[in-house]
């Protein structure tokens, strides 16, 4: 879900020609992780998903908490002297679930160089994010008309279906995007 959230900023989603080079392989990688963590139904894919999947497996927690609040809130105590049952069951339910997944060996073994990367880079703002978009593909740029692959936006809408399915973008220049 990071990744996706991270691919979906603004500062990456204006890198018009980098993301039309991506390989096809990359875009169906991409739209496969977009489907599975969607929204609709309450992200009914991932949790289908997680249901098949045999541990050990590292569960995106924030869906988890999404539901604990969502219940906290929306299941209120009858007064301030009851308690209600059926709302601390629900809640159990639910970190029964999240407790499942811990007692299981994850045999990591640690790459040095790897961690060495990681703990050597500097985390940027939304503000250097975007200044280093610029530096990559300035304002106005765009992809060739001659290397377009599609013309429609970036959400693209089968005949037949009714689900929107992730396109690589397009040159967005002539849709009035000020980008």
């Amino acid at each position: 879900m990071e990744i996706l959230s991270g691919l979906e900023t603004a500062s990456v989603q204006r890198l018009k020609q980098t993301w039309h080079n991506l390989p096809r392989k990359s875009w169906d990688m991409f739209e496969e992780l977009t489907d599975l963590m969607s929204l609709p139904q309450n992200f009914k894919k991932f949790r289908q998903r997680l249901n098949t999947l045999a541990p050990p497996c590292v569960p995106y927690i924030g869906i988890f908490l999404k539901d604990i609040i969502f219940i906290e809130q929306g299941a209120q105590e009858p007064d301030g002297r009851m308690i209600n049952f059926e709302k601390r069951m629900m809640v159990a339910k639910i970190v029964r679930q999240m407790v499942s997944f811990q007692p299981y060996v994850y045999n990591l073994i640690p790459v040095e160089f790897i961690q060495e990367f990681l703990l050597s880079m500097k985390p940027l703002n939304e503000d250097d994010l975007y200044s280093k978009s610029l530096q990559l593909e300035g304002i106005g740029a765009s992809v060739p008309s001659s290397k377009k692959r599609h013309k429609s936006s970036m959400f693209h809408f089968p005949l037949g279906g009714n689900s929107p399915r992730r396109q690589p973008p397009t040159d967005y220049s002539s849709s009035g995007d000020a980008s």
